[in-house]
């Protein structure tokens, strides 16, 4: 069984190919998708080895699961 959360990968795959540097590793070694600065490229989605990036449908951008996004 897999988690539908984020890895927080050291190599993130979704962080190296955002155009728009949306997608940030803080402080803590997290990796989250600040929705405000992503483009909706959907990038990300075809980058994270875990396929769990999805798309937040209110707002047509992707989104990691919600403990590791910011508003």
């Amino acid at each position: 069984m897999m988690s539908d959360v984020c890895k927080h990968c050291v190599q993130a795959g979704c962080l190296e190919v955002c155009p728009t540097g949306a997608i940030i590793r803080t402080e803590f070694d997290t990796v989250v998708i600040q929705e405000d600065v992503c483009n909706g490229c959907r990038d990300c989605i075809a980058a994270c080895p875990f396929g769990v990036i999805e798309i937040n449908r209110s707002r047509r951008r992707p989104r990691s699961a919600p403990c590791a996004t910011t508003a």
